[in-house]
């Protein structure tokens, strides 16, 4: 298997990475920037293959400032290049299966009677005997996923030596008013802004206080 980065590199990334507090002047064209998040954000992970998800990228300036009211009043998110809601649906059912294995089925040129098994054996396992894996509320599953996006997000970034800062204080009832996400039957679950850190930024300064590995495992 190929390597892409040695040991050294990638503590090295993982290591500069902050969340960072105050980001520098915004730039004008985020293109590059957004085509490498999306692609990121594509490539991640989920649970059963299910892409659960829907990833709003807000633009306008107002849109901005009102989400901010109700964000702790966090200024990322209206200073930072790109601020992204990641949002799960409200009325996950078979029909997101359904929509999933015909998406595979043409991609994977796969067999009807192959798509098929596969199709029903999801819909059992989630939808008619979900209990038996803890599904039990479809939109709380959905967002414990999203801790698995925005990871996934967080760690590619840092890779790319791309500053950012994930967001868990936010409201989500009021998020989903003022994207008008209830009528997508959508909801907010988590947000991250994106962009450089400013020189000023004295976070960056500090040590990562971490306690020590011998702390963290335990072996049986």
């Amino acid at each position: 298997m190929k390597q892409f980065l040695n040991e050294k590199e990638l503590n090295s990334a993982l290591h500069q990475r902050y969340a960072v507090k105050k980001f520098e002047k915004r730039n004008v064209d985020t293109t590059q920037l957004e085509k490498t998040v999306k692609e990121i954000l594509q490539l991640t992970p989920t649970s059963f293959w299910i892409q659960g998800y829907k990833f709003i990228i807000v633009k306008d300036e107002k849109t901005r400032e009102a989400l901010r009211e109700h964000s702790w009043g966090q200024g990322h998110v209206t200073d930072s290049d790109l601020f992204i809601v990641f949002t799960v649906p409200t009325n996950f059912n078979q029909s997101n299966i359904e929509k999933h294995m015909n998406n595979m089925q043409k991609i994977r040129n796969m067999d009807e009677e192959k798509k098929v098994w596969v199709q029903n054996f999801m819909i059992n396992k989630i939808i008619e005997t979900g209990e038996e894996l803890w599904i039990t509320n479809y939109e709380e599953w959905l967002a414990k996923q999203a801790y698995i996006w925005l990871w996934n997000l967080m760690t590619s970034l840092a890779i790319l030596w791309i500053d950012n800062c994930p967001m868990e204080w936010l409201n989500p009832a009021e998020y989903n008013k003022i994207l008008k996400l209830d009528e997508k039957n959508l909801s907010a679950k988590v947000a991250i802004a994106i962009w450089k850190r400013s020189d000023d930024d004295k976070y960056q300064f500090e040590k990562k206080a971490r306690f020590d590995i011998d702390d963290l495992f335990i072996e049986m």
